[in-house]
């Protein structure tokens, strides 16, 4: 793989400025960024996860189970109304 990446002038122009800013050099910016986002894109992925297994333990409904039910209860009430 390839340690190059072309980024666009305007980007490249802001992470000189942030680079001069911090006394750090744009690669190791580009690095901690990549690995920051990187972690964060993990950390999201078992959140989603984690939530999904807490619905099912919790005993949530599908959105097709709660259109479902609504059908359900509006062919009621339409009945009694019709009653």
């Amino acid at each position: 793989m390839s340690d190059t990446i072309a980024l666009p002038r305007a980007l490249q122009a802001r992470l000189e400025k942030a680079a001069a800013r911090t006394n750090a050099s744009p690669e190791s910016l580009v690095r901690r960024a990549i690995a920051a986002h990187l972690d964060y894109l993990d950390w999201r992925e078992k959140a989603i996860r984690d939530g999904f297994q807490s619905g099912k333990t919790e005993g949530w409904r599908s959105t097709e189970e709660v259109f479902a039910a609504v059908s359900a209860q509006r062919a009621k009430r339409v009945g009694k109304k019709a009653a």
